[in-house]
């Protein structure tokens, strides 16, 4: 946590954060994933799934083709792939002071658990306003 100088005194950098709000979706949410063989002489698929996220919100596929006369090792390649779509996507947005440097692409870290922040963010978009004289930048983040 770093001090900083706002408003002509120092306050701690956790201190400087509002309206912090936190917007959940699973519409990209996939929890079985159906790698098909698609070499023309056979037809064939590896499967893999999340059973406890089937449980909550039922059956959400991705079917994906791969030649086998390129890459055989379609178990590997579905398991790969459930663990990277097998996600609730979170994002979360809030206030923070002013800073030229917040630009959308950057990764900030944040160690704050009254907003449940921790660790690692990428920085999905900014908004930097001056208002009486105070510098805000409003910026959504995504956790990495």
């Amino acid at each position: 946590m770093r001090e900083i100088i706002g408003n002509g005194f120092k306050v701690k950098s956790d201190k400087t954060y509002s309206n912090v709000s936190v917007k959940q979706s699973i519409q990209e949410l996939k929890n079985r994933v159906r790698y098909a063989n698609n070499n023309g002489k056979s037809v064939g698929f590896v499967e893999k799934a999340s059973s406890e996220s089937m449980a909550i919100y039922g059956t959400l596929t991705q079917v994906e083709t791969m030649d086998t006369n390129k890459n055989n090792n379609l178990s590997k390649l579905a398991e790969s792939k459930l663990d990277e779509l097998n996600k609730i996507k979170e994002e979360r947005s809030l206030e923070l002071l002013g800073d030229y440097r917040i630009s959308k692409g950057k990764l900030i870290n944040f160690e704050n658990t009254d907003y449940g922040l921790s660790g690692t963010y990428l920085v999905t978009s900014t908004s930097h306003t001056i208002d009486n004289q105070k510098e805000v930048v409003k910026v959504g983040i995504e956790k990495r």
